[in-house]
């Protein structure tokens, strides 16, 4: 922290556990949203389009890229370690 002040940049700071997942990291998605459009331009059509999205939050890790922010890890030993995934 004192670093990041020394060269005047903003700080973030993150304090590991046992309960940190990547998700709290990078960030996971947080829901969908949907839209749907009616067209009756001729009334004898019906005609109905729909789009679903999924909608993303950013977390802390992403957060400091994009904002070019000092990210310090504190007790990034308390994390759990990655899974591998099933093949």
């Amino acid at each position: 922290m004192q670093l990041a002040a020394r060269i005047g940049r903003p700080a973030v700071l993150l304090t590991g556990d046992d309960s940190l997942t990547a998700g709290h990291l990078v960030g996971r998605e947080i829901g969908m949203k949907s839209r749907q459009v009616v067209d009756r331009y001729v009334h004898s059509v019906h005609k109905v389009e729909t789009e679903t999205t999924s909608t993303w939050s950013d977390a802390v890790l992403t957060q400091a890229v994009v904002d070019g922010l000092t990210f310090v890890y504190d007790e990034f030993t308390r994390s759990p370690p990655r899974q591998p995934r099933a093949r």
